[in-house]
Parts: structure tokens; C-alpha cells; sequence
């Protein structure tokens, strides 16, 4: 489907814009002087009506009939029959299928020529594939398919041919293998080596290319039986059976067989039938074929064995059924096993782990089994020993972190609606007594790299406790608030933003007192942590201690802020400001008035006798000369100013504070800093003397100005062509390194309307302008294309 529609493309005309101010849209600008970009090129074709270029092409209508052009102006095809964005990758994903990642910066055409041949051109117009055939199309999201003159072939989504053009039919198997038909037979093509793998011997194919697993094998079709066979062409089934496109599976198995109507199981490695009379019930559950036979009387009923992936039998046939105890997909050790009315577990080598004495199915989870009794669970593990009583409303298995790559099984348990939980290899048992228990594992997100080992959140009527498992201890208190910090560190509030403490759970005890307002905890190097706290006279005060909770900094600073590691500037309503070396642990005093630090940016703005500098705290040097204002911008760079008289004049300074825009530019009473913002560019402002009126610009980040500020209005284009620059109501295109290819002259006609709110453009090239009562295309080198048309319309849906 094209990315465009009717609705997109718009004519600039000053109706657009009459909010700027009032004018007559009706009104011709004679222009005086031409520039020479745009004078007229021989050979130039003339068309009554065309859509701007999309990708390399236009839609022309001319003599009641429309066709499509490339940039030169030469006819390329009638009809867009699909478009797509080829593909850079396909990479298989953990459940065994495979993700498709397109090139959107690419664009591919399936056209259709006047002949009514079909070919595939690229974004720039360039046929990729020529237009000499019957049919082409995007299929499966991933091949083109391709027909002509009776035969078939596949190709990639940038147009390589992946089968030659020469057999009836194509299919595809898996990325390279492709079964082909030829002469009325199959046989298979191998696209790495070129050459046919299987000879054409075969009536037909099937194979299951939806399964997770891949398989090593086909279903294969000769004198009206199937069979299966291998890619080395060796039959590994015999061709007895019927075939239907169910049950179809890539292991050791294949269910997808009947004879004379009956079904059929067969088992690959064995070359054995599984089918009736002598099997009645046939089920393939995790990996493994659960069968049943005839009881030895007519009335007895049918009892169930298990067949290994081998196909030997593992389990006698003495059991009334046999169960997989997993979910849809999922696989695993176990079976469920019934007999006379009681449950019990085997496992895939056909052992007894549960003999079946339980008058419930017992649920799996890993190597454990949770039983019910009079409606209560208990839980056994593999030597049928019982771990939990029957005594529980429920419970569910977990895992915790025991250390760096280690979990270990957990299990929640509740009873009454309240939680506790059991760790099998300790046995510890926490009574459920807790509104809410949390393992830390690797389903929660951290903000630094150790994760937290053996740590249990408790939660009871709204109050939080940690329980240390490697050594069955609770941290002493209850807590609103609990904010686990790197390098094995708890930041603890017993109220909802109340006094705070630091909790260390390497040494189990408390390092920092709960005592203060706000703690700060820096993961660096020196793993300082800065606190905060309310004094009598209702001033906030901050110090610094370090990891083990020693007093680095006295609790007598208005201010700590970290620079990077080791620097953090301090703040001392007697002393002033100072930089504060943690390496060294000295102090060195700034004769600074006031100081800031943008999150963004890592030069101090300092002020200092009533002007404001940029300071390089690490070389202790002012970067700057004295501003009147200096504000850090997001893009990385600064916006400095400087009052003069009654003007407040403007420049930029880049991130290491060298000026990179003079202070020459104007701003006015009712600026703000939001106006000087843009993520690609620095904004330029002049006042023109005569009118009073400001003119607009633009630097790039680097400084350098790419449009000059002498425009009433520019809007910056979004996908980053340049700009569309606006005087006396017209307008002009400058590219964004800054070359002026029209002058603000013309009516342009624009991809999207123009947002007058972000003052941004949407245009693309060759861009469309209007001259001498025609539109006429210019490529973003300033080059005219040979190509004028009377009217612009959108460009189609198709």
C-alpha cells in the first residue's frame, strides 16, 4: 500500500498562511530578475497534469489517460500494482519461527507497463526488475513470485532471482530449498549450491514449514502413496499411506498419516507403524506417544502404555490414562499417570516417581508436585517425600536469586488470604502471615548493574520488611518505603516521606541512622552518599558519607551537587562555594557568587562581579567572557547574551564553551528560552532597522550559518531537506548545508500543510515550484528535470 493518500499533498498558496497577513491570493509577483537555476532546459516535455515525484516518479494524465514518468521525463509504466519495503534481515526468534526486518529508507514498485508485462523499480526510479513479465507480486511478506510463459520462480525482496525461470511451479520450503515442478513431477532446488538436490521423481509435496523446529525431512508423494523422505532423497517412511495437510509435525513423529481411512502414527528413527487393531488410542503429548491397547476380555477396558521418541516401549500398558501435565507447547520430565481411580507421576524414562495412591491429578512444577486432599494442597518432591501438608488454599513455584547467574526454587504459599513462603532446599517455612511476598529475580528491573541475592520483600497491614535468606534474618523494623541502591544498599523510610536511613545487607546492619529527610546515593567510584535534613530554623542542611558509613563531609552544607567522580561542588552559607575533590578529600575554594550545572551538560555556570561565564571546573578556568545571560540548551550547546544599552544581543556557545555564533543577533522584550530551542539547528534573530520587523535564520550546531537571517518566516523541513524560506509571501528552498536553490519567489507545492505551530515544512525532491504559469521540478543539486506541467494534483490511492 503507498505511503501516501488524496489528502497529503497540498498547494502552498497564501490562504495557507493568511494568518502571517491579509493578502491577495489572486496576485501575480512579476519577477524581474531569473535566477539562473530555474531557466528553461531543452527538450522539455509539457504535460497537462502531474502528481509531485514520490520516490523517483510522478503520475502523469495527458490525451485522457495517465501513465508514470521518471526524473527524465520519460514514460516508465500505467499502474503501481504493489509496493513494499524490501527486507535487511530474517533472524530466527526464540520459539523457532523467524522476524522480518525491513529497509524503511527503501521503497520497492511492482509496475505494470503499457504492454501489460510486470517489473519492480526502486525508490529512485531504477528498474530492478525489468518490466518483460506476466505476473509479479509480494507474497509471505518476504519473496517476490514471479510467472511468465507457463513456468514460476521466487526471488528476494530486493529483486535476485533465488530459482531460475524454468520449471511449472515453485513453492518454497525453507530459505534455500524450494520444491519444484517439472514435466509434471517434483523434486526439490537447492538456491546455495544452484542445483537440484531431489531428482523430479515425486507426484507431490508437503512439508511443515509453520513448525517451530524445522525438520530435516519431507512428505512425499509417489504412485498415489506418500511417504516420507530426507533431503538426501533416502525414504525413512515407506509410501503406503494417505496424507492430509494436519497433524504435521518436525520430530520423530508423523501423525499425519492414514490407512484406508484409519489413523496412523509412525515413528521415524524405529521405521515402525503405530495403528490399530492392535493400538486403539493414539496421542502424541511432550515428545512421546501415549497408546493404548484392548483389555484380554472384550468388555475390559483399553489400558495405556508410553513409546519413547525412539519408538520403544518405555511404560507397560497398565494404566487407565496417561496425561500430560504441561500446557500447549510446553514440555518437560513428567507424566501423569492414572490407575484404578488413583493418580500418580512417571517420568520420560518410563520410572515411577509418584506411585498413584492420590484421588487428584497432581500438578507438576519442576521437580516438584503440588497434591490435593480435601480440597487443600500439599507439595512432595521427586522421592515422594511430602515437603508441605495439605494444609494450603494455594500455592505456586518462583525463583530467587541466589547469586550472580544463580536462581534457586522458591514456592509461595497462602492460606486465608494471606502469603508465606517455603525454600525446598532449606526447608525454612515462613507461616503465610504477609498481605504480600516478592522473590527479587530477574522479572524485576534494576537501575544499576548487581542485582540483589536472596532478598524477600514482606509486606504487612502497609508496611514493608526485607528478609535476608542466606542468612534467615529480617532487617529490624517495619518500613513504608524500601529502595534498593547498587553495591548492596537499602534505602529505608519508615513513613511515606519520613525520615530515611541506609541499610547495608553485605554487613547486615544499619550504616546510616533513620534520621534524615532525603538521602542521595552516587554508584560511582567512591559510592558517596549525600544527606539531607531539616534543622531547627527550618533550614535544609547536606553532608557526605561514604560506603561504609563514615563521615566524609560535616552535615553543614546549603549545597553538595556531584560533578562526575571524584568532583562535587559545595555550597557553605559562610564560606561560599568550593569544588570537593573525593580522590584527595580537599577542598578548593570558587570566588563565585552562584553557581549552576544543567543535567545535560558538564561546564558550571558561574556568576561572579555581575556577570555570568562558563567554567571548566576539572581545569578550574573560565571558558568565557562575562554574559549578561548564559542558558544551556538541549541540543548541547549554550544560548549567551549580552545587554547593551536597551538591546539584549545573542550568540552560541558550543558544549566546551568555545563561541561558535557571534553575540550579533537580536532578541526581543517577551522572548523566552523555549524560542531558541531546536534539536537540529541554533534559531537566528535580526531586527530590521527600517521596519521593525525581526528577519529569521538558522546556524547548524557546528556554528555555521546555513540560512542567512533575512526571511520573514522559515520552516525548518521535518525529514531534514533543508528549509522553505518565506518574503512578501512567497517563497524559496535553501538545502540544509545551506545552498539557496530557489529564492523566495514562488508558490511551492508541499508534500503535508505546513505547521505553523512548529514553524516546520514537508517537502521532498525534486521539489515542485511555480514559473511563468508552469510548475517546473528542480532535483536538490539546483538541476531543473526536462519536465513542466500545467496543474499539480495528489497523488492516487492504488
Amino acid at each position: 500500500m503507498s505511503t501516501y493518500n488524496t489528502n497529503i499533498h497540498r498547494l502552498l498558496l497564501l490562504s495557507l498562511i493568511c494568518f502571517f497577513n491579509a493578502c491577495d491570493t489572486s496576485k501575480n509577483v512579476a519577477e524581474k530578475n531569473s535566477d539562473a537555476a530555474t531557466q528553461a532546459v531543452i527538450d522539455t516535455v509539457i504535460y497537462p497534469k502531474s502528481t509531485p515525484f514520490f520516490q523517483g516518479i510522478a503520475r502523469v494524465e495527458k490525451d485522457s489517460s495517465h501513465f508514470y514518468i521518471t526524473k527524465n521525463g520519460r514514460r516508465a509504466f500505467t499502474s503501481i500494482v504493489q509496493d513494499f519495503h524490501p527486507l535487511d534481515s530474517v533472524v530466527p526468534t526464540s520459539n523457532g519461527m523467524e522476524r522480518s526486518y525491513e529497509n524503511e529508507n527503501k521503497l520497492m514498485y511492482i509496475v505494470q507497463v503499457a504492454n501489460g508485462k510486470s517489473g519492480m523499480l526502486n525508490e529512485t526510479g531504477e528498474w530492478v526488475i525489468p518490466p518483460k513479465y506476466e505476473k509479479i507480486s509480494f507474497v509471505f511478506g518476504r519473496y517476490l513470485q514471479i510467472e511468465d510463459q507457463g513456468k514460476k520462480t521466487f526471488a528476494d525482496s530486493w529483486g535476485q532471482f533465488l530459482v531460475p525461470l524454468e520449471f511449472e511451479d515453485v513453492m518454497v520450503l525453507n530459505r534455500h530449498l524450494f520444491d519444484v515442478k517439472k514435466n509434471g513431477k517434483w523434486g526439490v532446488y537447492d538456491a546455495e549450491t544452484e542445483k537440484i538436490k531431489i531428482p523430479f521423481e515425486y507426484d507431490q509435496f508437503d512439508y511443515c514449514s509453520g513448525c517451530g523446529r524445522k525438520s530435516d525431512y519431507l512428505y512425499a508423494k509417489k504412485d498415489g502413496k506418500w511417504g516420507v523422505i530426507n533431503f538426501k532423497n533416502e525414504v525413512l517412511a515407506p509410501f503406503h499411506y494417505e496424507h492430509q495437510h494436519v497433524n504435521m509435525r518436525s520430530d520423530e513423529w508423523v501423525a499425519a498419516f492414514r490407512k484406508n481411512g484409519e489413523q496412523v502414527v509412525f515413528n521415524l528413527p524405529k521405521q515402525k507403524e503405530f495403528a490399530g487393531p492392535e493400538y486403539k488410542r493414539l496421542q502424541i503429548e511432550n515428545g512421546h506417544l501415549i497408546a493404548s491397547k484392548a483389555g484380554k476380555s472384550p468388555n475390559a477396558e483399553a489400558l495405556f502404555g508410553l513409546i519413547n521418541r525412539n519408538g520403544e516401549q518405555i511404560v507397560p500398558f497398565e494404566y487407565s490414562a496417561i496425561y500430560n501435565p504441561y500446557s500447549t507447547f510446553q514440555s518437560g520430565a513428567y507424566f501423569s499417570v492414572e490407575k484404578d481411580g488413583n493418580y500418580g507421576i512417571i517420568d520420560t524414562l518410563g520410572n515411577v516417581i509418584i506411585p498413584p495412591t492420590y484421588k487428584n491429578r497432581l500438578m507438576v512444577r519442576g521437580d516438584y508436585f503440588i497434591s490435593k486432599k480435601d480440597d487443600k494442597l500439599g507439595l512432595l518432591d521427586k522421592q515422594n517425600k511430602q515437603l508441605l501438608p495439605n494444609t494450603y488454599d494455594w500455592i505456586d513455584l518462583s525463583e530467587i536469586r541466589t547469586g550472580p547467574d544463580q536462581l534457586m526454587p522458591i514456592f509461595k504459599i497462602r492460606t486465608n488470604g494471606k502469603y508465606g513462603f517455603y525454600v525446598p532446599k532449606t526447608g525454612k517455612i515462613v507461616p503465610p502471615q504477609y498481605d504480600r511476598v516478592e522473590f527479587f529475580n530477574d522479572r524485576q528491573s534494576y537501575r544499576f548493574e548487581e542485582k540483589p541475592v536472596g532478598l524477600i520483600r514482606l509486606e504487612k497491614d502497609g508496611k514493608d520488611q526485607l528478609y535476608l535468606l542466606h542468612s534467615d534474618k529480617i532487617i529490624p523494623g517495619d518500613y513504608a518505603k524500601i529502595e534498593l541502591q547498587a553495591h548492596h544498599k537499602v534505602i529505608l523510610s519508615q513513613e511515606n516521606y519520613g525520615a530515611q536511613g541506609v541499610y547495608d545487607l553485605a554487613k547486615e546492619q544499619l550504616i546510616i541512622p533513620i534520621e534524615y529527610n532525603y538521602i542521595r546515593m552516587f554508584n560511582q567510584k567512591h559510592q558517596l552518599i549525600r544527606v539531607e535534613k531539616e534543622t531547627e530554623n527550618h533550614r535544609t542542611l547536606a553532608g557526605l558519607f561514604d560506603a561504609e558509613g563514615n563521615e566524609v563531609l560535616p552535615f553543614s552544607y546549603t549545597h553538595i551537587e556531584q560533578m562526575d567522580d571524584p568532583y562535587f561542588v559545595l555550597k557553605h552559607n559562610e564560606n561560599g562555594y568550593a569544588l570537593f575533590n573525593a580522590e584527595t578529600n580537599t577542598q578548593e575554594p570558587l570566588p563565585f557568587t552562584e553557581m549552576s550545572k544543567d543535567e545535560n551538560h558538564w561546564l558550571l555556570t558561574v556568576q561572579k562581579n555581575g556577570k555570568t561565564y562558563l567554567y571548566d571546573y576539572k581545569k578550574q578556568k573560565l571558558l568565557t567572557e562575562g554574559y549578561s545571560l548564559i542558558k544551556p540548551l538541549k541540543n548541547g550547546n549554550y544560548l549567551v547574551a549580552q545587554q547593551e544599552a536597551n538591546r539584549l544581543n545573542f550568540g552560541y556557545a558550543n558544549a566546551e564553551g568555545k563561541l561558535i555564533v557571534p553575540v550579533t543577533y537580536d532578541s526581543q522584550e517577551d522572548d523566552y528560552l523555549q524560542k531558541f530551542e531546536n534539536e537540529h539547528y541554533l534559531p537566528l534573530f535580526k531586527k530590521d532597522p527600517a521596519t521593525g520587523k525581526m528577519w529569521k535564520g538558522f546556524a547548524n550546531l557546528e556554528g555555521k550559518i546555513v540560512v542567512p537571517a533575512r526571511f520573514q518566516k522559515v520552516f525548518e523541513e521535518e525529514n531534514g531537506n533543508g528549509f522553505l524560506t518565506m518574503l512578501d509571501h512567497r517563497f524559496g528552498i535553501i538545502t540544509a548545508e545551506g545552498k539557496e536553490l530557489l529564492p523566495p519567489k514562488y508558490d511551492i507545492y508541499l508534500n503535508q500543510r505546513l505547521n505553523v505551530y512548529r514553524e516546520t515544512s514537508n517537502f521532498s525532491f525534486p521539489i515542485a515550484f511555480k514559473k511563468d504559469g508552469l510548475w517546473q521540478f528542480m532535483d536538490k543539486n539546483g538541476q531543473l528535470l526536462p519536465i513542466k506541467t500545467r496543474e499539480m494534483i495528489d497523488v492516487p490511492q492504488y
